[in-house]
């Protein structure tokens, strides 16, 4: 049996199964009905319509993947926003917790033992385990192909009796694919920490993330690298695998997106801020990334906040 450990930052009960529990500081749940599984021999898939906002570790391995919606995620300290597509590995001892943004949010659940995780870990790279305790956390986003492909998956798992001789196959399946797209993200990762992009690519992303410089235009930035718009855009493709307005754009609505958690600024404020003069397209731009308005976003971040807040 594993153990869920709970760091209790809530006077009062919950509902776990049935089953009335207190969350004292340092509380130890033994018995969470969703989570009991054999040492050694164990591999589960589920579908989770719920959130679990209360911060907490557990000795086995979970891959969550975002199907449908928006969540908050707080690991090891870090709050994030995982959009559909997201994958989150939490592994042994990550504290984490998760709260719902949109209503309809839906994510897969993939838990494996330790035992097994190790055993396959050790055949691909007896270093690689290092490698990933050794981030603060891993996420990636994976393009709506594959999204899709471990949703049919869980899908064929979750209507498959668990007697049945296929059912383990199906989960090995989805295993090894989890296993394939966390390989490839750390390496693309080790790949990342060694590109070296040319001093013009730098310099634009340098200016690019100065706060004063989000009312400039692209044109206007790249004109004091000494290269032509085009120019900088094609070598800025070819090193970050992403286009030069793509990257200016998120960070705008990045810039947005803190204002908006961390100011009482008004909606019209804080577009003029990050260099939009026009509210409406703001509000497009920024529904387009993070699948709802502004207002909404603020709305739903002051009403789940504190479950966030350690004090």
């Amino acid at each position: 049996m594993y153990n869920v450990f709970i760091e209790g930052y809530f006077n009062t009960k919950i509902d776990l199964e049935g089953k009335q529990l207190s969350t004292k500081k340092g509380a130890i749940i033994t018995e969470h009905k969703r989570h009991i599984i054999a040492e050694k021999n164990f591999l589960s898939c589920r579908f989770e319509h719920t959130d679990y906002p209360y911060l907490h570790t557990h000795n086995y391995w979970e891959f969550m993947l975002v199907t449908k919606g928006t969540f908050l995620h707080k690991i090891n300290g870090n709050i994030m926003v995982l959009e559909k597509g997201t994958v989150c590995l939490i592994r042994p001892n990550d504290s984490h917790m998760i709260k719902k943004i949109s209503a309809e949010a839906q994510h897969v659940n993939f838990i494996v033992s330790d035992f097994n995780m190790n055993r396959q870990l050790r055949i691909i790279d007896p270093l690689i385990k290092q490698k990933i305790l050794k981030e603060p956390f891993i996420s990636m986003l994976i393009s709506e192909r594959r999204t899709q492909q471990y949703l049919q998956n869980a899908l064929s798992i979750h209507s498959t009796d668990e007697d049945n001789p296929n059912y383990r196959l199906m989960l090995g399946r989805v295993f090894l694919m989890f296993i394939m797209d966390l390989i490839k993200e750390m390496n693309t990762s080790e790949q990342q920490k060694t590109i070296k992009a040319p001093q013009p690519v730098l310099e634009i992303i340098s200016k690019i993330n100065k706060e004063e410089n989000l009312h400039d235009s692209l044109t206007e930035l790249a004109k004091s690298s000494g290269y032509s718009y085009v120019h900088l855009s094609r070598m800025f493709k070819e090193h970050m695998n992403m286009t030069l307005k793509d990257y200016f754009v998120s960070v705008r609505m990045n810039y947005g997106r803190l204002m908006l958690e961390n100011t009482d600024k008004n909606i019209i404020e804080i577009s003029n801020h990050v260099g939009y003069s026009s509210i409406s397209h703001f509000n497009h731009t920024f529904k387009k990334k993070y699948h709802m308005t502004p207002s909404e976003y603020r709305r739903r971040w002051q009403d789940f906040y504190g479950s966030f807040d350690d004090e």
